[in-house]
């Protein structure tokens, strides 16, 4: 009895022994062509959520809930993150500061290098580049010839368009003069506008746009325009993204999100491809500050 549960012990031992042996040679096996130790490719983590809060400029954000397209700023942004959500903000860059004051999550696009958003985080790479174009009487014999060529505009400006720099020195400089600079809210309609300067109370109005002189002509309707005259650009302002300081950790992420996700959309394409579709060309990115 003894001796058969001996032999039955080694034939088990001995299976066990033949098992090992082949389950190292197929690790052997699976070392020499590769499929073990085959390292898996770290899943990139997803940008934060942010709340975008933004200023409609022609075909530079426009939410359109019903069509993908949101002109360029919030494609651009969507494209970077993905799980962002949109609101339309209206007022000046004060109510913009104070929004970011009381949403962790807020971020601004749509502004130059404002001073009222200098206590916000502001990623070093701009989103886009903003133009600013003086709508003249064709009658009117002035060119634009140079920023000091504005001075000889008596000219009417939307409140929303005193965040360029060029806007806003004049705007300090004269000190609120309507003879030379006359400030209407932003809601404003353009044929109001247009009845103030033809009425001889202002030589011209500023559009603000993302497109060159012939991309901003359907920014009016063809009435006004058959009597105004479109100048050059008279100004560029970067547009770039401002971040809650309400929580530092957060703000970092968003900035480091936003830099390596503008540069993944340009590599891919999908940069151009949001600029193209508005019939505008993208500037090139800047090297990547050290």
């Amino acid at each position: 009895m003894i001796k058969k549960i001996n032999i039955a012990l080694a034939s088990v031992f001995a299976v066990v022994l033949l098992v090992s042996a082949v389950r190292g040679m197929l690790s052997d096996k699976k070392t020499e062509t590769g499929e073990m130790h085959v390292e898996s490719t770290p899943v990139a983590e997803k940008p934060p959520k942010v709340n975008v809060y933004y200023v409609g400029w022609t075909k530079f954000a426009k939410e359109n809930r019903i069509s993908n397209r949101n002109g360029v700023l919030l494609d651009l942004m969507r494209a970077i993150f993905p799980e962002s959500k949109a609101h339309y903000l209206v007022g000046n860059a004060k109510k913009f500061a104070d929004k970011m004051a009381e949403d962790p999550a807020a971020v601004v696009v749509g502004f130059g290098d404002h001073p009222e958003l200098k206590s916000c985080r502001r990623a070093p790479t701009p989103l886009a580049m903003a133009s600013l174009v003086v709508c003249t009487l064709r009658s009117n014999p002035w060119r634009f010839d140079g920023s000091e060529s504005l001075d000889r505009l008596r000219l009417i400006v939307r409140s929303s368009l005193l965040d360029y720099a060029v806007l806003r020195e004049r705007a300090e400089r004269h000190s609120g003069d309507s003879d030379k600079m006359l400030i209407v809210d932003s809601s404003m309609s353009l044929g109001d506008i247009t009845a103030l300067i033809e009425s001889g109370k202002a030589d011209g109005f500023c559009v603000a746009t993302g497109e060159s002189l012939r991309g901003s002509r359907d920014v009016m309707s063809a009435p006004i325009l058959q009597r105004f005259r479109i100048s050059e650009v008279v100004a560029n302002d970067p547009v770039y993204l401002y971040v809650s300081s309400v929580n530092p950790a957060f703000a970092d992420a968003v900035v480091d999100a936003y830099e390596s996700g503008i540069r993944r959309i340009d590599a891919s394409g999908e940069r151009a491809r949001i600029f193209v579709y508005y019939d505008m060309t993208p500037e090139p990115l800047p090297a990547r500050s050290r």
